[in-house]
């Protein structure tokens, strides 16, 4: 099947792909993400294929540990985020891995993960 968009981190050693091209992008401001400068692309396990060898990767559980976010023990990018617990089937990709021609006109919505828990546009 081919996929509507596909990524890697720097060195190779995470990739994923999406079955379907994403209908927005989102910027969150919390603590975590405005760090990272990550461009998430949210999207259900089941319709994001991630291919890593577990020992390729850091993973790293914060707060409420709802989320174990994703990085390259390689290379150090942020890759995705796998969710955990009651949210196992949450998953969200980081499109800035993504070749940025390919992120052409698909909007990006920010969002308030700082304070309100919305959307702010």
């Amino acid at each position: 099947m081919k996929r509507a968009l596909s990524a890697s981190c720097h060195c190779g050693a995470v990739t994923w792909s999406l079955a379907e091209r994403p209908d927005k992008l989102v910027r969150c401001n919390c603590s975590l993400c405005r760090r990272v400068g990550s461009l998430w692309v949210h999207a259900e396990q089941a319709g994001t294929e991630l291919s890593y060898a577990p020992e390729k990767v850091v993973k790293y559980a914060h707060g409420d540990k709802t989320l174990s976010v994703v990085s390259c023990a390689v290379c150090g990018n942020t890759t995705h985020y796998e969710g955990l617990g009651e949210y196992a089937d949450r998953c969200a990709v980081n499109a800035t891995m993504a070749d940025p021609a390919e992120l052409d006109g698909i909007p990006v919505k920010h969002f308030d993960g700082a304070e309100s828990w919305q959307y702010l546009d």
